[in-house]
């Protein structure tokens, strides 16, 4: 597989897998009903995977913002960001066995599915990054051939520099 096509699955990987587990993480898991004594009165108590573990949608947002800075930089800094993701997903999967016991599991798995796929890619970021293509030369700042000095200088003069290209 070419590079550029690595880091085309890379992006789109990481960002399915990152959108799912914010999505996830915004599901109710949980729901209790809890009577109000005074009134005698039920209600039902409703938890997200985002309230019952933090860590999800921190993962999630972080893993969005991976994507972005893989793009953006270039090679080492390119392995500093996809380790930053990689260390939010160990700390995400640390995390999820360590929730309170219920009929999360279902939601308990989707997470970890869709961990486990944000660690792979991190992973493969963190290690092959430097290789991927990154943005060209005509998003860097380019040098002048003269400083501005020297037209304002001819200016200063009296020579048209939109007349005469030299500006001298």
């Amino acid at each position: 597989m070419s590079r550029a096509r690595q880091f085309v699955v890379f992006i789109t990987l990481q960002c399915v897998a990152a959108l799912g587990l914010l999505w996830v993480s915004g599901q109710v898991w949980e729901s209790t009903l809890a009577e109000v004594i005074a009134d005698n009165i039920g209600t039902e108590l409703q938890s997200t995977g985002g309230e019952l573990n933090p860590y999800l949608s921190a993962c999630a947002l972080i893993s969005l913002a991976v994507v972005v800075g893989v793009v953006a930089t270039g090679r080492w800094a390119r392995r500093f960001v996809a380790g930053i993701g990689a260390i939010a997903t160990v700390v995400a999967a640390w995390s999820l066995p360590r929730m309170s016991e219920g009929n999360i599991l279902n939601w308990q798995l989707a997470s970890g599915l869709l961990i486990f796929v944000l660690l792979l890619t991190n992973g493969a970021a963190l290690l092959t990054s430097p290789a991927w293509p990154s943005m060209g030369a005509r998003y860097q700042r380019t040098k002048l051939k003269e400083p501005a000095v020297d037209v304002w200088g001819s200016l200063d003069r009296g020579v048209d520099p939109t007349i005469d290209g030299s500006g001298d």
